[in-house]
């Protein structure tokens, strides 16, 4: 290859790795920031709980609402890039994660609400069924995360053979044109 021709492959490769790189970024700040809407819902439930909204400690449920609603846009965002990127499994990771938060946020809110209405008498009966979806939604979202993390794992590790395979050419064609 002349450096014409190494250059504009070189560009093309470029072009591709860092779509990818980008991707990879945008899908692990999506996952990331999945995982941080699922934390707020609960703690904002848990807030409620133990405070029972007493003294104007009373945004609890509102806030974990708020969470929820970005946990959609969160994970819109998240399937977004996977679709671009061609990733089956984190799509599906995403389904399942969206399948557990229903049953989550469901029996938190009746937990929250029976805190507030009844104290620890009425919400400590319902703290075993919310602690058992919490365990589910986390296995799924551990899942999501290790789906994430090889994808970018295998983006970087293929970014920088290519980097190489670049590097490469271009002394290749420089030593082609030199003879």
């Amino acid at each position: 290859l002349g450096n014409a021709a190494a250059d504009s492959a070189s560009a093309i490769l470029v072009k591709d790795v860092t779509t990818q790189l980008m991707q990879s970024q945008d899908l692990s700040v999506a996952a990331l920031a999945v995982k941080l809407d699922i934390v707020q819902v609960q703690q904002f439930l848990t807030d409620i709980s133990a405070t029972r909204g007493l003294d104007g400690l009373d945004d609890g449920t509102q806030k974990a609402a708020e969470f929820a609603k970005q946990l959609d846009t969160d994970i819109a965002t998240a399937e977004t890039v996977a679709a671009a990127a061609g990733l089956t499994d984190v799509h599906t990771a995403l389904g399942d994660v969206k399948a557990a938060f229903g049953p989550y946020y469901s029996t938190g809110q009746q937990m929250a609400a029976a805190y507030v209405a009844a104290g620890p008498e009425g919400g400590n009966k319902l703290m075993g069924s919310f602690d058992a979806t919490a365990v589910a939604l986390a296995e799924k979202v551990d899942k999501l995360l290790g789906s994430v993390k090889a994808y970018s794992d295998n983006v970087h590790s293929t970014a920088a053979i290519e980097q190489q395979q670049i590097a490469e050419r271009r002394i290749s064609a420089h030593q082609q044109q030199d003879d």
